[in-house]
């Protein structure tokens, strides 16, 4: 498997993590990071969202879904 050397955020995202505060980032932080260290983590969405895979973890003891793609060395 090849290493991930990009990361891309869509703007809905970007917008949606100014707003979290420092101990949800820190948590989102470690979600990302495990997801860089092994994108295969999160499970394979079926029919129209078969293009993208989620990821589920606790952030503040709440369980949140990480929906991102993976595909040539970048995870969007």
């Amino acid at each position: 498997m090849a290493k991930i050397t990009t990361v891309l955020q869509t703007e809905n995202f970007k917008k949606v993590v100014k707003k979290l505060h420092k101990n949800q980032k820190a948590d989102l932080d470690k979600a990302i990071k495990a997801l860089i260290e092994s994108p295969m983590l999160g499970e394979q969405k079926r029919g129209d969202l078969s293009f993208m895979r989620v990821y589920k973890f606790k952030m503040v003891k709440q369980l949140t879904l990480l929906g991102y793609s993976y595909q040539d060395e970048a995870i969007k």
